[in-house]
């Protein structure tokens, strides 16, 4: 099982190393992660880089709410072959409710949007932001892969920037169609896509930040589902940029969804009041995220048995 902890923490030390002394860094970086013999749960390793040493802590093995082993999901065996789907849920550590909370009324939208693989493109605050949302927009279509390429993070320097402005092209073999991006130029250069989805999450001067589930708001305003919340924005793109900002969270897209939302499904959710603590908030988007994921599995599978 991968230690996306870890990983995170290397890569973090990595990429500053490399910006400041080169492709030499990375080598040594390989060279200490080899030389690890053995991951012991809460054992302490190193990296070390010339000077510099990173000290690695082997967390313990926690089951919790955000485990997958403690989601209904297609368990990993040594002698099953299992889909890209099947090994992102098994490793995935996005909570889909902190993710999308803020959008939850257009999540049935996004699913569709997902299903169809149009090009949908995700504009937040940070990459950690706007990579964790494509991930739990993708699993909202399991078991099913998603059937189009995608870029957790895209910027304007990627290879395709200039080809896929025309949203037409992203269904060209090595495009994609699924974006996180963070520029807000985008915003403008990508106007024509069909789907535009803003999941704020603050800036880099004291706002949300993801790492805390309490970034996104727990409940429409009012503590209700009223259908008027349901409010569809249309296609006028003019102004876009200067819409949207590092704290929008809406979904822009150039037709309404053919899925209706479910009240009911809406009405399980477990919301939190605007003054819950940390503790209060995650326990309920652990709460929310089976709940969603069990549904939208669901509707998966009965859109799958239609072809049956």
């Amino acid at each position: 099982r991968p230690y996306m902890a870890i990983l995170q923490q290397i890569t973090k030390f990595a990429g500053e190393l490399y910006f400041n002394q080169g492709e030499s860094s990375l080598k040594q970086i390989i060279d200490s992660v080899h030389g690890w013999k053995q991951m012991k749960p809460s054992s302490t390793l190193s990296i070390k880089v010339d000077d510099f040493r990173l000290p690695v802590t082997v967390p313990e093995r926690r089951r919790n709410a955000f485990d997958f082993d403690a989601m209904d999901v297609v368990p990993l065996d040594a002698d099953t072959r299992i889909t890209e789907s099947q090994a992102r849920m098994r490793f995935s550590k996005v909570c889909t409710y902190s993710a999308l909370s803020g959008l939850v009324k257009h999540v049935w939208h996004i699913w569709e949007v997902m299903l169809l693989a149009e090009p949908c493109m995700i504009f937040g605050s940070n990459p950690e932001i706007v990579a964790s949302c494509v991930s739990a927009a993708m699993d909202l279509i399991y078991p099913l892969p998603y059937n189009a390429d995608y870029r957790p993070y895209f910027t304007i320097h990627d290879p395709e920037f200039g080809g896929i402005q025309d949203a037409s092209n992203c269904s060209k073999e090595g495009n994609p169609s699924l974006i996180g991006v963070t520029n807000t130029y985008f915003l403008k250069a990508y106007n024509s896509w069909p789907h535009i989805l803003a999941v704020g999450g603050g800036d880099s001067t004291g706002g949300l930040a993801y790492s805390s589930p309490m970034s996104s708001p727990r409940s429409p305003r009012g503590g209700g589902w009223g259908k008027s919340w349901f409010s569809f924005r249309g296609n006028d793109r003019s102004n876009l940029i200067n819409l949207v900002d590092s704290y929008t969270q809406e979904l822009y897209s150039v037709n309404p969804s053919t899925v209706k939302a479910n009240y009911k499904v809406l009405g399980s959710l477990d919301l939190v009041s605007d003054d819950a603590n940390e503790m209060q908030w995650a326990t309920s988007a652990s709460v929310n995220t089976k709940i969603l994921r069990k549904h939208f599995q669901q509707l998966t599978e009965a859109f799958l048995s239609l072809f049956d």
